[in-house]
């Protein structure tokens, strides 16, 4: 039945086809991936079981060669070598569209080098199945993929993002969940987030709450099952909040360089906070009595430390 409903064979061009497979339900795969993965002369595969399970389950049968992260860069001069005898390759990942979190950028970056199509064939893909009933908003997100697995890069990963305003997509490895989601809560806040696990399969399930709250749901081992999508919610102040702090620690800076500049040409502090106050409309004459007071007794306490020293 089902290959009668796969469309005509059609003559395919030589050239790389990025064909998107099920991340979890066997159905969730499209006309046009069977038709390609029918038609194409050689399947490249994250990994051939996966692979050879989707094949035999819709009867397909083809030459599948291995194209993993750890042996792409030397199974490219294969790939080569066929599309140059004027075959079709099709590249199909363990799960969803290959080179989103799997295999696929090096060799796609060599195909096009070598003058050769690379033609996606779309399908499932686990970001977007989480997000659109994660809750969260959709109209604007940002994938960051697999964070570092050390807390510290981790943190040090995130802090970029802690103002933006989409929609933070990830994915995140079972044993990795408690400290992930505490650096999250550290660096972002304590934001509304989702978890989405075991997409499309028959234990799917879709966690809602904050970021201390799913984890507290998940400090139980036998709750951290299967595969995960995190979705954060991005930041809530609008955007001209960032810019406007991007600005006043540009302006900060110019403030406390006046100054010393001020103090060595021997301008008394009084005179000085005129003078400032003058200079930097937005600067009140309070404000710039106390810059000038932490700036002396800033340096101050640095010569102090050198004459010790």
């Amino acid at each position: 039945m089902t290959q009668q409903l796969i469309p005509p064979t059609r003559p395919l061009e030589a050239g790389l086809y990025l064909v998107a497979t099920p991340i979890g339900h066997l159905e969730d795969i499209t006309l046009r991936a069977l038709r390609i993965l029918r038609d194409v002369d050689q399947i490249a595969a994250e990994d051939t079981r996966t692979a050879r399970k989707l094949l035999n389950a819709y009867d397909l049968q083809k030459p599948t060669f291995s194209l993993y992260r750890d042996n792409e860069a030397q199974r490219v001069p294969r790939l080569i070598e066929h599309l140059q005898e004027g075959q079709s390759v099709a590249l199909i990942s363990e799960a969803g569209m290959p080179g989103i979190s799997d295999p696929g950028y090096v060799a796609v970056q060599h195909v096009l080098e070598a003058g050769f199509p690379v033609i996606p064939i779309p399908g499932a893909n686990a970001v977007t199945t989480a997000l659109l009933p994660s809750g969260l908003p959709c109209d604007r997100f940002m994938f960051l993929g697999f964070l570092p697995p050390k807390s510290g890069k981790r943190r040090q990963h995130l802090a970029p993002y802690l103002h933006v305003p989409s929609t933070l997509v990830l994915y995140a490895s079972p044993h990795k969940l408690p400290s992930l989601l505490e650096d999250l809560e550290n660096i972002l806040g304590d934001r509304r987030a989702c978890i989405a696990r075991e997409l499309t399969k028959s234990h799917e399930e879709f966690c809602r709450g904050t970021l201390s709250e799913l984890a507290a749901q998940f400090a139980d081992e036998s709750r951290r099952k299967g595969e995960f999508v995190l979705l954060i919610e991005g930041h809530q102040g609008p955007v001209e909040t960032v810019l406007e702090s991007e600005q006043q620690e540009t302006e900060e800076a110019r403030i406390k360089a006046r100054i010393r500049t001020l103090l060595k040409e021997g301008v008394r502090p009084s005179k000085l906070a005129r003078k400032l106050t003058a200079e930097f409309p937005s600067l009140s004459r309070k404000r710039a009595y106390q810059q000038i007071l932490a700036l002396e007794k800033h340096d101050e306490d640095g010569q102090k430390e050198s004459e010790e020293s």
